[in-house]
């Protein structure tokens, strides 16, 4: 079943035009950093990768029990990431709906500047527009960024804490540099998550098993039985 399910995504994945971006920068050609590039994490749900000629990331599958979503991106010339559309359907349905579509501006430091995101009726649901850091770190005063990973996430009553190791997270491979920074995509992996709040505090560690090339092929939260999962990394 999911093998259907997975070449009706892959027709309509390959049907998506890519549409023209009119504006030109004078910027470098950005490449993907070298290393592994995931095809398939299986866990509670089963996550497929596409790629576009460029090496970055085309295209997304996730097939849960159900819903069914895809995430498609669009790329200028300079492989900037100008549009994603992700769409969604539940499992026993036989057509996508297009749920929202992002547009993405840049500066002229190849930094994404804006992001307007319209839903399905193309209606604007949500406008942003982004600042960075001295360092080139994304400007938000509640996110921490060392060293390329979000070591601290802060809300009103609420604290998140995290410790990385010295792998290279396999989705830092996968989209462009700007991207990264927008999404706060860490460089390495999470091994631990420390939750802060008022009155409570909880650990969540995660057992990462490796390849020969030091990327994650099992990733296991033994700690929270609530929330315990087994995921299982596939690559090229």
């Amino acid at each position: 079943m999911k093998k259907l399910l997975f070449c009706s995504i892959i027709l309509f994945l390959t049907n998506c035009s890519t549409d023209d971006f009119s504006e030109k920068y004078v910027l470098l050609h950005e490449t993907p950093p070298e290393g592994l590039k995931i095809r398939l994490v299986e866990g509670d749900e089963v996550t497929r990768y596409f790629y576009h000629a460029n090496g970055f990331v085309d295209s997304i599958a996730k097939v849960g029990k159900e819903v069914i979503t895809t995430e498609k991106f669009i790329y200028n010339d300079q492989n900037q990431i100008i549009k994603q559309k992700t769409y969604k359907k539940k499992t026993t349905e036989t057509l996508f709906s297009i749920y929202t579509t992002s547009f993405f501006t840049y500066n002229y430091k190849n930094q994404i500047a804006s992001t307007k995101t319209y839903n399905d009726n193309n209606i604007l649901k949500e406008k942003s527009v982004h600042n960075y850091n001295e360092d080139g770190t994304l400007y938000n005063p509640t996110h921490i960024v060392k060293d390329g990973n979000l070591i601290q996430q802060n809300a009103k009553g609420l604290s998140n804490t995290f410790t990385f190791d010295t792998h290279r997270n396999p989705f830092f491979n996968i989209y462009p540099k700007a991207y990264r920074i927008l999404k706060y995509i860490n460089k390495n992996n999470i091994t631990l998550q420390v939750t802060q709040a008022t009155n409570y505090t909880n650990g969540y560690t995660y057992t990462l098993r490796y390849n020969e090339q030091g990327y994650i092929i099992q990733k296991l939260n033994p700690y929270n039985p609530n929330n315990s999962y087994l995921s299982n990394y596939y690559y090229d």
